[in-house]
């Protein structure tokens, strides 16, 4: 079995990276960071999964499944990665190095076709329903020669969606 907390880690290293090659790099269209406190922290991964299954997303928890599998366990408290049918990935990350300080990313195939609705819906589901405090937003945009290198990593963690189900 593979082992899915690196692969977890080694795809989101590779995709935020500034490799050399600029195409081999994706951007966010939505990214921002959210800190949670007392009572609040970590966030419900629960509520988490909850909402992006409500958003048609398929999710997996990272920090759970190798629980589960009895493998060792992350610097993370929260890790969950989630893709749907329009091939759109999103992901909730806890910073090993902030206790309380966690990162969201929503991805959608270059070139880049906002989803201004479901990006609004993050944004208020984490103030309102995690109850998290939201700041660093940030939105970019990739262009269409980023669509492959994109297609790697949609697949890396497609499969990773797919083992954490069986």
């Amino acid at each position: 079995m593979r082992n899915l907390g690196t692969l977890a880690l080694s795809v989101l290293i590779l995709a935020l990276s500034g490799c050399a090659d600029p195409l081999q790099t994706v951007s966010a269209d939505l990214a921002f960071w959210f800190d949670c406190g007392e009572g609040t922290d970590p966030p419900s991964s629960q509520a988490i999964e909850r909402f992006l299954r409500d958003n048609s997303f398929a999710v997996v928890d990272v920090v759970r499944f190798r629980r589960e599998q009895n493998l060792p366990p992350m610097s993370q408290t929260l890790f969950i990665d989630g893709i749907d049918t329009q091939q759109r990935m999103i992901n909730f990350v806890g910073s090993p190095n902030k206790k309380g300080s966690y990162s969201a990313d929503l991805y959608t195939p270059p070139p880049t076709r906002r989803s201004a609705d479901l990006e609004e819906a993050i944004l208020t589901f984490v103030s309102n329903q995690l109850k998290c405090n939201v700041r660093q937003i940030s939105r970019k945009v990739n262009s269409s020669e980023r669509r492959e290198y994109y297609d790697k990593i949609f697949n890396i963690v497609k499969q990773r969606v797919i083992e954490a189900k069986q």
